[in-house]
């Protein structure tokens, strides 16, 4: 049976700290610019999508919202396990219901209908839906491929690029995640493991340096000449020259079509890592 209970949670009181250290309008900006790009950075492409028997609707979003800040989060448990059992795939909840009730969240806090407390335990029991979808549908990888997904240092917010890296474990990658890494760690990574693609997330312009800075050392520590690095985050959009400034080789603004370009990019040269 889904459970939800908070044991099960190891990063949650570190959500908390960070949304109760922000004023509101930050906290807004952090929901749209950072938390909700990166929840819509990668989606699955393929026909398990397509043969969902139970869609996900506006009110289900809503219905998890609400839930998500209600006592001790009843309902949460049972619409999942009511998602899931109508066939609907981890990945569509991933990116159809936890990303838009995240977004509510946001506006209600705009709206002031929702105090700090209110949304740090919301966006902690999103987390929690993450983390538990994972420990319930596992994604298995199919090897050949490999991703590391890293947030920055100064980024306190990880829910988003844990998504990312469980949407692409889902097509078929083995991922591993850089949560909070420094140029140090990431280099370290790369070095370690032969990994066809680096995905980041830039969630504003101050972060421009501290990811060319990240970028510039994948670059130089891995042993695969082919390494793609793809970026993601609402400035790219805005400014799609950036890409190539902070030295990646492409982004995705859809979220359907992150995998898609991940693999396009590596189709283009061949590449695919060797095993380490």
């Amino acid at each position: 049976m889904w459970s939800s209970g908070r044991s099960e949670v190891e990063t949650g009181g570190s959500l908390g700290h960070e949304v109760m250290a922000m004023g509101q309008g930050a906290l807004s900006r952090v929901i749209e610019n950072q938390i909700i790009p990166r929840l819509l950075m990668a989606h699955r492409v393929g026909a398990a999508l397509a043969d969902t028997h139970v869609e996900i609707e506006a009110q289900d979003v809503m219905a998890l919202a609400e839930a998500s800040v209600s006592a001790e989060g009843r309902g949460v448990s049972a619409l999942m396990q009511r998602l899931l059992d109508g066939g609907v795939t981890p990945e569509a909840l991933l990116i159809d219901l936890v990303a838009p009730a995240a977004r509510v969240l946001g506006t209600r806090w705009e709206e002031d209908s929702l105090d700090f407390v209110d949304v740090t335990i919301g966006l902690w029991r999103l987390q929690e839906v993450v983390q538990l979808l994972e420990s319930r549908c596992p994604a298995v990888p199919s090897g050949g491929r490999r991703a590391l997904f890293v947030s920055l240092a100064c980024d306190t917010h990880r829910l988003g690029t844990t998504i990312v890296a469980d949407i692409f474990g889902r097509a078929g990658w083995d991922v591993s995640l850089a949560l909070a890494a420094s140029d140090m760690d990431a280099a370290h990574m790369v070095r370690e493991r032969a990994f066809d693609v680096v995905g980041l997330t830039v969630s504003c312009d101050g972060h421009i340096a501290a990811a060319t800075s990240l970028i510039a050392a994948v670059r130089h520590a891995s042993q695969v000449p082919g390494l793609k690095v793809i970026v993601g985050g609402p400035l790219f959009q805005r400014d799609p020259a950036l890409v190539h400034a902070v030295g990646a080789d492409g982004m995705s603004g859809d979220a359907r079509d992150a995998v898609a370009l991940a693999q396009r990019l590596l189709a283009e040269d061949g590449a695919v890592a060797g095993r380490a």
